[in-house]
């Protein structure tokens, strides 16, 4: 019964090696600072000069003459003259 237990001691013993050293490769790899990637240095803003100045006016609207009153207002259409014929048959109705 003896070499049963030993077997299995010796089998846990090197699981739990196996454990602990990937746990401090884990533990050493968090705590190790890489080192960074140097970013190119990003171009300065060019200052660009701004004049606010006033919108222009806008120029004068020409005069325009008033309407006449005589051609704006329509003619009144003129009443039909009745034909021949009917004249004619509302004198002798």
């Amino acid at each position: 019964m003896m070499a049963m237990g030993r077997f299995r001691l010796n089998a846990l013993s090197g699981g739990i090696l196996l454990s602990l050293f990937l746990h401090g490769l884990i533990v050493a790899a968090l705590l190790i600072d890489l080192p960074k990637p140097r970013m190119e240095a990003e171009p300065e803003e060019q200052v660009v000069a701004v004049n606010i100045v006033p919108p222009p006016e806008p120029p004068p609207e020409p005069e325009q003459p008033a309407p006449e009153t005589e051609a704006a207002e329509p003619e009144a259409p003129q009443p039909e003259e009745p034909a021949p014929e009917a004249a004619a048959c509302l004198s002798r109705c």
